[in-house]
């Protein structure tokens, strides 16, 4: 389940420009305890529950008319 997550965050990324901080979706994304901007941050190295809540939060955010 890990491993389709990752992979469609990569997809979600491609399609988004890599979450470029340049668009308001993007502009004030950012996760884990440090606070790093979604198109920095390292998806391989954090622990499944937190990946879990960050793909609903990218998700909710992709649902979102802007």
């Amino acid at each position: 389940m890990r491993e389709l997550i990752l992979q469609r965050i990569e997809e979600l990324r491609k399609s988004e420009n890599g979450f470029t901080k340049s668009l308001m979706r993007w502009q004030n994304f950012f996760v884990g305890e440090s606070q790093t901007h979604i198109s920095k941050y390292n998806f391989d190295a954090c622990p499944d529950e937190q990946l879990v809540k960050i793909f609903e939060s990218l998700i909710r955010r992709m649902s979102k008319q802007m």
